[in-house]
């Protein structure tokens, strides 16, 4: 293929395909694309015109460059048109949908006459697309209309330049990631060979900036760089009174007119933005270098103040090479730098730690030899060369370096001759044992002082060797000044624990014994924190991380700290750990302290109390259960009855005496929940304790049965009534029932729970409560009422089941005994005292037994006659089938019924008069029957004395109270019929002002239930 300059010499072209695989520049692309386009039966005009870069956008004003053919002058074309901003052509959206669009030119055509444009009557577009962008456009015109234009050349070539820009965008993106790569293997070798930090750092940031791509244009300027026109590292750090930031560039490379524009306050806002976003963030800045406008500045945080001053990356960039590329490049550089800026850092910090360690050391009393490897003394202070080096020793390391022993001398050559092979043995033996293993060995120097040898791990295959002559005589001032520590020590109740600065137990308390279950004869035995650790490490639950966090917490040397320790035997525990470090009056750490104080009790009142919460709530909601089921309760119960008292009625009454039977049964079960859950004032009482042992055995006899557990009772038919608060001698029983049934559970096979009650000699009542379980061991028998004492699993009992039993018995005059024969379970004895006087009753709203008292023979015979006037009766009830069957059952025995299902429709209607008796329910919702009772009117006071509440909340506190204060007659619900009916004709039983009285007939009500 060839194509002609302006000397009509032919050039030779390698071909569109072959440019795009040998990746030439831009403008050979064109080159060739133009050839193509040329080749065959072309059109007058060919242009061709390609973005600068792979970055370029659609926005407005935007230009590409290219070449113009013209048949007439070849190649001799204007050179304006070899820029061509798209949009002046054609619209946007035309070039954006990617599709071909040819063009009429004549003198009456809308279009815009461009250059390069001029004489042609008819013109096609053809735009060349990359990744969703607009990359180019081709162009060919006529100047005449009726000529064809090369539309499936132009297609073809289109998408030829398409696959090279798109090859040329992996190309350099290859070449990025190659360059980052190579960029980090510098950074990171930099590292590891000991470079400058600063050296590296302007490295990296040198790394952001643009560099031209040659033969790629002026525009093309990302080749293996990030792009970046500026860049530079700031840290960030605030000053002493923590009121001002201060910023510091730490490098900066590139163009100086943005390096001004970097320091705005903008910028130093955008820092820190993106610091406490911790994110990167970015603005623009006005800029007019190189007709640009606008800077766009991005900040990378990356590096926070946990780990030291904070640092950020700031990269300024031209508007058009900002993406998303160019942003990843500038983050990994961000990376690179905090790698370089964290390992200088923790250079300083070794350092540091190197100075420091070294003058603890040469601070330290006692005398400390650290060898190497090899079993050389590598460091000492001057304890130890005091102690080691005789008088032509100390002469022949006079020129050895400070702080050390003269070189290549092992240790065991500063003993005796005899001592010294025992001293390498044991050298060598160090070397295997754990950080948790401690071996002693006394030998003989050779300047004549016996010394024992403590040898710790120093990291790296060093040891630390701690020398302490044999005998060291103690003053009278020391012995009493340690007699007076362990003293006070013995007064305090945490756990107290001292060491030296070789961890070597000074003070132990026996508190601390106590808590974490040693022996008292055990203080003495443990010297040193290694050997406390591996005697305790076995009452952890994971003895391995036990040890091991110990000994780290008595290398951390920089202050105190307070943490959680949880042991799980003897007996579970939580205490809390505070380690401080023990100073001189020179600041200098001579030893640590570690106090204990136990949190297991505070942990324990924290559950029960919520325990103690959940009971409440759980109470709550058994009452408004109990209260909602009372009333279709009451309806089944009074409708059956109904049905079995009718005359009429024909069949087997069998069935139907099943519904009643298990209706009142049914209502029994509620009564006793809600005696159990009500939540009442502590209040003394003569209390059936036969009756409240049905009670409580009645709630837990399906939960026993499902476990396999028998309950046998013996009550005493002829036992006296006891003075107590039915409540709490009601928890006695669920807890020492609870308490056997635990004892059972943990055969897991099953057993026998006895429950007996007893009038004894002495004029008590007793209780007995055995069961058939393992028994209480005689080891622990004296502990089993002492508060939060369990022998159970975590998480199973909390231990004040025992001690609220022992101390409800005590508050009410009694006694508890607990004895456990060998293999027989264990018995627990009540003893309470017997009630003096038994003419106080109380409110009986539990019905012992499934029957209602029956009325009474004299009562029915006085409301057999026939000749009473009819009396009116209101019934206010909020639930239907309630208010129907109580109106059912009032008007069969000739009554005059009005029900209401408001309460607040009644003030009204009882304000008219007419009603003898007001039948109302208790809990009712807008206006209940209190509230009614109490807002009747002077005139109506009267009816105040003629009011039956019926309720199913007969229990709660408020109602009981309202009932006994006023002594309002009721019904609970449930109820059967003939006890509503005797309370209405007791309250009717009462003459009017005019001494007449007005009774109702009614027929016998009694049904037979089988």
């Amino acid at each position: 293929m060839r194509i002609w300059k302006k000397n009509n010499e032919p050039v030779a072209r390698k071909g569109l395909r072959r440019a795009t695989l040998h990746g030439r520049s831009h403008e050979e692309l064109i080159e060739e694309a133009l050839a193509e386009l040329a080749d065959g039966e072309p059109a007058d005009r060919l242009g061709v015109w390609l973005d600068g870069t792979s970055q370029q956008s659609n926005v407005p004003g935007s230009s590409f460059q290219g070449l113009v053919w013209d048949r007439e002058n070849n190649n001799d074309t204007p050179r304006e048109w070899r820029a061509l901003a798209p949009q002046a052509v054609l619209p946007s959206a035309h070039l954006i949908a990617g599709a071909e669009i040819e063009i009429q030119l004549n003198k009456n055509s809308a279009a815009p006459m461009v250059g390069v444009l001029v004489g042609l009557q008819k013109v096609v577009w053809v735009p060349i697309e990359h990744a969703g962008k607009l990359r180019g456009i081709l162009m060919a015109g006529v100047t005449a209309p009726q000529r064809a234009l090369p539309k499936e050349k132009m297609q073809s070539v289109a998408l030829e330049l398409s696959i090279a820009l798109a090859f040329e965008t992996e190309r350099r993106l290859a070449n990025e990631r190659r360059e980052d790569i190579l960029l980090c293997n510098k950074i990171l070798a930099g590292l590891e060979e000991g470079a400058s930090p600063a050296n590296l750092l302007q490295e990296i940031v040198e790394s952001c900036l643009t560099k031209a791509s040659p033969g790629a244009g002026p525009a093309a300027s990302l080749e293996n760089s990030a792009g970046a026109v500026y860049a530079a590292i700031v840290t960030e750090q605030v000053d002493s009174d923590s009121t001002r930031r201060i910023f510091t560039m730490v490098c900066a490379a590139g163009e100086s007119e943005p390096r001004h524009s970097m320091a705005e306050e903008a910028v130093k806002e955008l820092s820190r933005r993106a610091l406490e976003a911790r994110r990167t963030m970015g603005i623009d800045l006005k800029w007019s270098h190189a007709g640009q406008t606008l800077l766009r500045v991005v900040a990378v945080p990356f590096m926070q103040k946990e780990s030291g001053p904070a640092a950020v990356m700031l990269a300024g960039f031209h508007p058009n090479n900002a993406s998303l590329s160019a942003l990843e490049r500038i983050e990994l550089r961000g990376k690179l730098a905090a790698t370089v800026l964290l390992a200088e850092r923790k250079r300083l910090a070794g350092m540091s730690d190197e100075r420091q360690a070294k003058s603890l050391l040469e601070a330290s009393t006692d005398a400390i030899v650290m060898l190497n490897a090899g079993g050389e003394p590598s460091t000492s202070n001057r304890a130890a060369r005091t102690l080691l080096l005789t008088p032509e020793l100390k002469g022949r390391s006079s020129g050895e370096e400070h702080g050390s022993l003269p070189r290549g001398k092992h240790l065991s050559e500063y003993f005796r001759v005899r001592d010294r092979e025992k001293v390498a043995a044991w050298q060598r033996k160090q070397i295997g044992l754990s950080r948790t293993e401690h071996e002693s060995l006394e030998a003989e120097l050779e300047g004549g002082a016996r010394v024992w040898m403590h040898s710790r791990e120093a990291g790296l295959a060093h040891r630390a060797v701690t020398l302490v002559p044999s005998s060291v005589p103690r003053s009278e001032e020391e012995s009493r000044a340690q007699a007076e520590l362990l003293g006070l020590s013995e007064w305090l109740d945490q756990g107290v624990v001292v060491y030296d600065a070789q961890e070597k137990i000074r003070l132990m308390n026996l508190r601390f014994a106590q808590i974490v279950g040693l022996a008292p004869s055990e203080v003495d035995d443990y010297k040193t924190l290694d050997s406390l650790i591996a005697r305790l490490r076995s009452h952890s639950a994971d003895p391995g991380v036990f040890a091991q966090h110990w000994l780290d917490l008595a290398k951390r040397l920089d202050g105190g700290e307070r943490e959680e320790v949880h042991l799980v035997r003897p007996a579970a525990r939580v205490l809390e750990r505070a380690s401080r470090p023990i100073l001189n009056a020179q600041g200098e750490r001579i030893g640590r302290i570690e106090l204990y104080r136990d949190l297991t009790a505070n942990r324990v009142f924290q559950a029960q109390l919520l325990q103690t919460e959940r009971l409440a709530a759980l109470g709550q909601m058994v009452t408004g259960v109990a209260h909602e089921l009372s009333n279709p309760l009451t309806s089944i119960l009074g409708y059956a009855q109904r049905l079995l008292l009718r005359k009429d009625a024909e069949g087997d009454f069998g069935e139907l005496r099943k519904i009643f039977s298990e209706a009142e049964r049914a209502g029994a079960i509620l009564r006793r929940m809600l005696l159990a859950a009500r939540e009442t004032a502590p209040e003394r009482r003569p209390v059936s304790l036969n009756q409240l042992v049905q009670r409580t055995i009645d709630l837990q006899r399906f939960s026993l049965a499902a476990e396999r557990i028998r309950l046998e009772m013996c009550l005493d038919a002829q036992l006296p009534k006891v003075v107590a608060d039915a409540g709490q001698l009601q928890q006695v029983l669920i807890n020492l029932i609870g308490n056997a049934r635990q004892a059972i559970e943990s055969q897991n096979s099953g057993g026998t729970i006895r429950v007996r009650t007893q009038h004894t000699a002495d004029n008590r009542v007793r209780l007995e409560i055995s069961d058939s379980g393992p028994g209480i061991p005689e080891s622990i028998m004296a502990r089993i009422f002492d508060p939060f004492f369990t022998t159970k699993a975590a998480g199973v009992g909390t231990g004040l089941g025992l001690a609220i039993v022992l101390s409800l018995v005590r508050e009410h005059g009694g006694q508890v005994h607990v004895t456990s024969p060998r293999g027989s379970g264990a018995v627990f004895t009540v003893e309470l005292p017997v009630a003096e006087q038994l003419g106080t009753t109380e409110i009986d709203s539990t019905r012992a037994g499934n029957q209602p008292a029956p009325v009474s023979e004299s009562l029915a015979a006085s409301l057999s006659t026939n000749d009473a006037l009819a009396q009116r009766v209101l019934v206010v009830e909020d639930e239907p089938t309630v208010a129907q069957l109580i109106a059912d059952v009032l008007r069969d025995e000739g009554f005059e019924v009005e029900t209401l299902l408001d309460g607040r429709d009644a003030p009204a209607r009882i304000s008219r008069g007419g009603f003898d008796l007001v039948v109302c329910d208790m809990k009712m919702p807008n206006l209940d029957g209190q509230t009614l009772y109490e807002s009747l009117t002077p005139a109506r006071r009267a009816l105040q004395d003629k009011f039956l509440f019926v309720t199913g909340d007969v229990l709660g506190a408020k109602t009981h109270a309202f009932l006994t204060k006023n002594r309002v007659p009721h019904v609970a619900k449930p109820f059967r019929v003939e006890e509503l009916l005797e309370k209405v004709h007791q309250v009717l039983q009462t003459k009017d002002s005019s001494g007449v009285r007005r009774v109702s007939p009614l027929r016998k009500s009694t049904a037979t239930t089988g």
